[in-house]
């Protein structure tokens, strides 16, 4: 295996954290760190940081007093996103959602799979699969 680990994880390739106003962050990553935006819309802007990493932004209509509601996400990106899914069910860890579409067109959808780590912090798996595989009720079974 090439990846990571042998669970089928190949590397760190998002983080996501919350913003009032994507739009003003991006000025902030792309004007004042220099990082090379990858998109900037009304809801979202991400941007590469090196390495197939980025930083994205998502609009949150509220910030909250506290960051609870709105704490950053690690992404971890893997080949299988479902195979890893089912091969850490497997070893006993506990996920917030199965693999629920995140986005997609009509040849490729990409699946999210959320989880937490012992702390609290949130970790999704990100990975793609052709559109065609995609259950006809969008619900993975754990195997």
């Amino acid at each position: 295996m090439t990846g990571a680990g042998d669970a089928g994880i190949d590397g760190l390739c998002m983080i996501i954290q919350y913003a009032k106003d994507p739009e003003a962050s991006a000025a902030f990553y792309r004007d004042l760190l220099g990082l090379r935006a990858k998109e900037v819309s009304a809801g979202w802007a991400e941007f590469e940081v090196g390495g197939g990493v980025s930083i994205a932004c998502t609009r949150t209509a509220k910030m909250p007093a506290t960051r609870e509601a709105a704490r950053p996400w690690v992404v971890l990106s893997c080949a299988d996103v479902v195979g890893t899914w089912r091969r850490l069910l497997a070893r006993g860890v506990t996920f917030l959602t199965p693999p629920v579409k995140v986005y997609g067109d009509e040849t490729t959808t990409g699946l999210s799979a959320d989880l937490e780590d012992p702390d609290g912090n949130r970790l999704s798996l990100l990975g793609s699969i052709p559109t065609r595989d995609l259950p006809a009720d969008g619900i993975f079974a754990p195997a």
